[in-house]
């Protein structure tokens, strides 16, 4: 059995098929197995139907690894993909209010085609150097689906949901240079060994933005005071787990920091948050329609996350531990500096406050938590960055908790950029999900919808029918 037929199969409890067990009904007569069989089949199918969009997802995410996107311009074009499809999606489903996008169909549309017209359309659009392998999936899409009008629609449909979106966001800012200038005074960032690159995106924070109103409307109350109390704590935790030669750091968090670090060349910071989503929408059986509105709303938040996150970056200006720990100028007698210290993580090439990892983090698992109503949600993740290693959590406060500490144990934020980023992050996800895609009366976010328990209660109803006949005695 293919394992998304598998995994539905085995979240419904042989209880809930009647007094009798499994085995009693394989002793039944042959119509009944045929119908029991059909029967939950068919459950089977309607409660965690395959599709193409984990497909979609999957080209999207080799393609941030092969562009080496940074993750903000990730981020937006990760949003731009997942709005494409959910406003084709719900063109034909009505679920929700709309993005952008909106028509009136003259006739039947495949909804998988319309999938796979929004998500070609913008990959060959943001990731033109990818077109081979976005022309792979797209033919083998037309190839796997019937050449029916219903098809021909829905690729159109896509098409056009797609070509909207791109269009909305042809003069979003993403493209337009800001100069950037350096400061040498104490606090304020500069390039980091053993790099130096320029800074990353210093007009990121000027973008328009998906759902905020503007990028500083949650923006954090900056970084403490370098001769604060506050400063001396982040100062003294970073220089002394986040050393490349650390004796505190123990080998499960250095793992965790090389887990999460999500540098350039992987799926980034948002595309990890990418692989945990679907990989929830797997485990919660959700069907297509759903799971498109999820990943879009995810994708808002944390293409907004990046927005405003680098918005506070070079709002604040604050520089890297990198910098910090072997400067003696900063006025604060508590903080003793070391000129060799060196972080386990290379120093990414922006200013330090918010964590950027910490606030796309905050917006994907709020985003999350809100859609399915709580927060112990177990998963496995992967990384790029350490191959063949697994990391699973119970909940999205503990992935969050070590994501935010991962940075930390790097050696490349103090706690304050991390927590606040958090925070910035939370509010986000909020803002996103109250007042994006909201959806109609008839439709309920994260739970099955209600044809689904209808279906159900049809089928348990049938089943014990016939069963309660078959094993009835002789007259």
């Amino acid at each position: 059995m293919p394992r998304n037929l598998a995994l539905a199969a085995s979240a419904i409890p042989s209880r809930l098929i009647g007094s009798y067990h499994v085995s009693t009904i394989s002793r039944a007569n042959p119509i009944l197995r045929r119908l029991c069989l059909g029967l939950w089949l068919g459950l089977v199918l309607l409660t965690a139907r395959a599709d193409s969009l984990d497909d979609w997802a999957g080209v999207y995410l080799l393609a941030l690894r092969a562009e080496n996107v940074t993750a903000p311009l990730g981020a937006r074009n990760t949003a731009i993909f997942t709005l494409a499809v959910a406003d084709a999606v719900n063109a034909i489903t009505h679920q929700w209010r709309p993005f952008l996008f909106t028509t009136n169909l003259p006739g039947p549309v495949d909804i998988e085609a319309a999938v796979a017209g929004a998500s070609y359309r913008t990959g060959i659009a943001l990731f033109p150097s990818r077109r081979a392998e976005f022309d792979s999936l797209w033919n083998r899409s037309r190839t796997n689906l019937p050449a029916t009008p219903a098809r021909d629609a829905g690729f159109q449909l896509g098409f056009a949901s797609a070509d909207a979106l791109l269009e909305a966001r042809t003069a979003d800012g993403s493209n337009t240079q800001v100069p950037y200038i350096p400061s040498d005074k104490p606090g304020a960032w500069r390039r980091t060994s053993p790099f130096f690159r320029l800074p990353d995106l210093p007009h990121w924070g000027s973008v328009k933005p998906f759902a905020l109103t503007n990028a500083a409307q949650f923006r954090p109350p900056g970084p403490p005071a370098l001769n604060s109390d506050r400063y001396v704590s982040d100062y003294n935790l970073t220089k002394g787990v986040g050393a490349k030669t650390s004796a505190s750091r123990t080998p499960d968090q250095t793992q965790a920091a090389l887990f999460w670090s999500d540098f350039t060349g992987t799926v980034t910071p948002p595309g990890h948050w990418t692989q945990i989503t679907l990989a929830l929408a797997q485990s919660n059986h959700l069907a297509l329609a759903d799971k498109a509105r999820l990943l879009a709303l995810v994708h808002i938040a944390l293409a907004d996350a990046g927005i405003a996150c680098w918005d506070a970056k070079y709002t604040y200006n604050f520089w890297r531990p990198a910098t910090a720990t072997v400067r003696v100028d900063d006025g604060n007698p508590n903080t003793e500096p070391d000129p060799t210290w060196e972080s386990l993580l290379p120093a990414p090439s922006f200013p330090e406050y918010v964590s950027g990892h910490s606030t796309f983090t905050g917006a994907g698992a709020e985003v999350l938590r809100r859609w399915f109503g709580r927060d112990d949600l177990t998963f496995t993740v992967t990384s790029d960055t350490v191959p063949g290693v697994t990391r699973s959590y119970s909940s999205l406060s503990a992935v969050a908790t070590e994501i935010g500490m991962s940075r930390i144990w790097g050696g490349i934020h103090f706690h304050s950029a991390d927590a606040d980023g958090q925070d910035l992050g939370r509010k986000i996800g909020d803002w996103v999900y109250e007042r994006s895609l909201r959806p109609m009366d008839h439709a309920r976010s994260g739970k099955p919808s209600y044809w689904k328990w209808a279906s159900l209660l049809v089928f348990l109803g049938l089943l014990y029918g016939a069963t309660r006949r078959s094993l009835s005695p002789s007259r």
